[in-house]
C-alpha cells in the first residue's frame, strides 16, 4: 500500500486511494493513523472497505482478500464446525491418537486443506512432549559425503513425519559445544552426531539426562552410544593391498584429523596390509591432511619432495584427494606415470579426473537413513533398556586407472616366491 516508511514525506494527492493517501502529523486521515497500529490498520482497512462501495470497486477487491485471510485465520474450530465433528474428534485426526471412521477422517482432512489450516507445532509439542525435530551435527556440510549422508537421513526422517535441523561444525569444539548445548535447549527429540573427539564429557551428560544420540561416521570409545559407521579398517587394508599387489613397497598414507576414529581405523587398515607383505610401517611415509583440499596439497607436497618418495599415495578423505591432485598437476608430475593414487570416498567427479580415480566407495545416503532409524527406534521406546548397537556399512574398491602396475617388482617378488618354493621343495 505505501510506497515508503517515511509517512510524513507524502502529501494530500500522494495516497493510492485519491484525495489524499498519506499526511503529516495532526491531519485528520483514516488510513494515516493505521501506519501507528498494524492491528487496528488491518480492522480499520478491512472495514473501510467493506463501508465504501466506490473504494472496494477501485482498490478494495485485492486488498480485501488479503486483509480477510489474515484477519480470519482458521482455527481447529473452524476445522470441526466445516467438517461437523467435534474438536475433539479433529485433534484425533490430526494427531493418530484414537481411531476415527474413514469417512469422518476424509471429511476433517478435506476441511483442513479448504481452510488451509496447519496444526501449531509448539502446542502439539507442549501436549505430546515431542517436537517431531531431529538435530544434525555434522563436520563439513560441503564434503560431498556429509551433503549425501543427510539427504539419506532428511528422506528417513520425512517418512516418519520428522524434520531435521541441520548444524555445521567445520571440525571446531567450540562450534561442537554451542550447537549440542543450541539442541538441547530446542528439546530436539535426538541427535545424529559426527563428533568432533574433544567433547565426550558434554556428550555423556546429554545421553545421562535422557537425550537419545546416534554417532554417523565416527564415535566416541569411552561414550556409550548407537553409532553407524563405515568400515574403515577393511577399506584402507584393501586400498592398501591393491597397491602392494601392483608392485608398489614405498606408500605414502595421508590422514585425516588425528583426533577422531576414521583416522585410527583407516591408518590401522594400511598397517594391516604392511605386516601381511612383510613391510614395516615407515613413519616418514605418514602425512596428515586433516581433511581439508590444502591439506592434502600440503601433505602431498611434502612427501613427494622426500629424497626417497613413494611410489603411491592412499589418500584417506575425498577433499584431501582433490588437494593431492592439484599438488601433483602443479609439480608437473603425473599420475599414475610418476605416482599412483588411491582415494577413499567414491564420487561422480572421480570419473571426470584424467586419468579417473581407483578409490574406496562408502554409502553415506544408506549411513544417514539407517542411523535415522535407529535414532526413532530409540525414541519411540523411550524408558525402555535399549541395546547399544555398532553397525558397520560395507565398504567396496573401485578400481580405475591411477595405479600403475611395477613390473619389474612384480616379477622381482614372482621370481623371488619362486626360488624360495624350489629350495623348499629340494
Amino acid at each position: 500500500w505505501f510506497p515508503s516508511g517515511d509517512f510524513a514525506s507524502y502529501g494530500p494527492e500522494a495516497g493510492p486511494l485519491g484525495g489524499g493517501g498519506l499526511q503529516p502529523p495532526g491531519v485528520s486521515h483514516p488510513l494515516f493513523a493505521f501506519t501507528l497500529d498494524p492491528q487496528g490498520f488491518l480492522l480499520s482497512a478491512l472495514r473501510l472497505v467493506r463501508q465504501s462501495p466506490r473504494l472496494l470497486d477501485s482498490y478494495g477487491s485485492s486488498c480485501y482478500n488479503v486483509l480477510s485471510k489474515r484477519l480470519t485465520m482458521a482455527t481447529i474450530k473452524d476445522v470441526a464446525r466445516l467438517a461437523r465433528v467435534s474438536v475433539a474428534t479433529v485433534s484425533y485426526v490430526i494427531n493418530g491418537t484414537r481411531n476415527v471412521a474413514p469417512e469422518t477422517a476424509k471429511r476433517v482432512r478435506k476441511a483442513m486443506e479448504k481452510l488451509e489450516y496447519h496444526p501449531n507445532a509448539v502446542a502439539q509439542s507442549l501436549r505430546t512432549r515431542k517436537t517431531k525435530v531431529i538435530g544434525v551435527v555434522v563436520s563439513d556440510i560441503t564434503n560431498p559425503f556429509f551433503s549425501t549422508l543427510v539427504q539419506g537421513a532428511e528422506e528417513c526422517a520425512r517418512k516418519n513425519s520428522y524434520s531435521l535441523l541441520i548444524c555445521n561444525t567445520a571440525e571446531s569444539l567450540e562450534n561442537e559445544q554451542f550447537y549440542l548445548q543450541l539442541l538441547s535447549r530446542k528439546r530436539v527429540d535426538g541427535m545424529l552426531l559426527a563428533p568432533t573427539g574433544k567433547n565426550d564429557g558434554i556428550i555423556r551428560r546429554l545421553i545421562q539426562r535422557g537425550m537419545h544420540i546416534v554417532f554417523i561416521d565416527r564415535k566416541l570409545e569411552d561414550v556409550d552410544a548407537t553409532a553407524v559407521l563405515s568400515k574403515n579398517e577393511e577399506g584402507a587394508y584393501q586400498a592398501t593391498t591393491y597397491l602392494l599387489q601392483q608392485g608398489h613397497r614405498r606408500i605414502g598414507i595421508i590422514l585425516g584429523l588425528q583426533d577422531i576414529s576414521t583416522t585410527t581405523e583407516r591408518l590401522q587398515g594400511y598397517r594391516r596390509a604392511l605386516v601381511e607383505y612383510g613391510l614395516e610401517c615407515d613413519p616418514s611415509l605418514i602425512a596428515y591432511g586433516h581433511s581439508r583440499v590444502e591439506g592434502g596439497l600440503s601433505a602431498c607436497r611434502s612427501l613427494l619432495t622426500q629424497p626417497n618418495p613413494p611410489t603411491a599415495l592412499f589418500v584417506t578423505n575425498n577433499l584431501m584427494t582433490i588437494g593431492v591432485m592439484k599438488a601433483i598437476r602443479e609439480m608437473e608430475l603425473r599420475c599414475p606415470d610418476d605416482v599412483s593414487v588411491v582415494g577413499f570416498d567414491d564420487f561422480e567427479w572421480t570419473e571426470a579426473f584424467d586419468p579417473p580415480l581407483t578409490t574406496v566407495a562408502q554409502q553415506p545416503y544408506h549411513m544417514g537413513y539407517k542411523a535415522v532409524q535407529l535414532l526413532l527406534e530409540s525414541i519411540q521406546t523411550q524408558g525402555t533398556q535399549r541395546d547399544i548397537e555398532e553397525i558397520r556399512v560395507g565398504v567396496e574398491l573401485r578400481i580405475r586407472k591411477s595405479v600403475k602396475m611395477l613390473e619389474k617388482r612384480i616379477q622381482t617378488q614372482a621370481t623371488t616366491n619362486k626360488t624360495a618354493s624350489e629350495k623348499g621343495g629340494g
